[in-house]
């Protein structure tokens, strides 16, 4: 608490370090956060398919509630696994080549 609160002072002060880091932070967020706006929607239309996929699936090829269940955690303990190796490659690559990565 306390180094925020002398980071607020030193940023009202006008002191010129601050107000630099925070038009970076600002150049930042606005660059960065509507892409990150984009990859979220994508990544919750993903997810959203599997519900409407479980409605044809189910009917279509006989599934049971057990069935599509199982076969929907296996989807995301998928995504659970390859997490941790996605975030060691984001520290060795970088984010631009990891968003790229992650999109295509």
């Amino acid at each position: 608490m306390k180094q925020f609160i002398e980071h607020s002072f030193v940023w009202m002060s006008g002191s010129t370090a601050a107000g630099d880091v925070e038009a970076v932070y600002f150049k930042i967020a606005k660059r960065i956060i509507p892409f990150l706006a984009l990859l979220f929607v994508m990544a919750w239309l993903d997810r959203y398919n599997l519900g409407f996929a479980k409605l044809q699936m189910a009917k279509d090829l006989g599934f049971s509630e057990t069935v599509y269940g199982f076969g929907a955690g296996i989807v995301y303990f998928g995504y659970m696994l390859f997490e941790i190796p996605s975030n060691l490659l984001l520290e060795r690559i970088g984010a631009r080549k990891t968003f790229a990565r992650i999109t295509i």
